[in-house]
């Protein structure tokens, strides 16, 4: 690959710009951006987890499961041909959804900002 291709400064992967090149082979290209999604998100998901897992530890495991549920469903969902992507959405916005959860939640924990079932009920 030139350095054109993966100058990512000037281009976007996108159905009509793809990132990678139309003569590499589709499952070159769904590995590149199923990599790159999980780049993308890995940072956000290594500290929230992290967080969580200090707060709830149980939750954090099942949720950091259904993370890599989600991630090993991407490629399928991403596709081989030109039409790819219509259904990244499903295996998206979940994990933004969990991992802005994780984060607000630890945050929320730590400093005190919840409350209790005993301190809700009480009049």
């Amino acid at each position: 690959m030139t350095k054109d291709v993966y100058d990512l400064e000037s281009k976007k992967d996108t159905p009509e710009e793809p990132l990678v090149p139309e003569n590499v082979p589709a499952i070159i290209r769904n590995a590149e951006r199923s990599a790159g999604n999980t780049a993308e998100q890995l940072p956000l998901f290594v500290l929230s987890m992290w967080l969580y897992g200090c707060v709830r530890p149980v939750t954090a495991g099942v949720m950091g499961g259904i993370e890599l549920i989600l991630i090993a469903v991407y490629p399928i969902l991403y596709g081989f041909g030109k039409k790819h992507g219509k259904f990244l959405p499903a295996s998206t916005i979940p994990r933004y959804i969990m991992n802005e959860y994780m984060a607000v939640a630890s945050i929320m924990t730590i400093f005190g900002l919840t409350r209790t079932a005993a301190a809700a009920s009480s009049p």
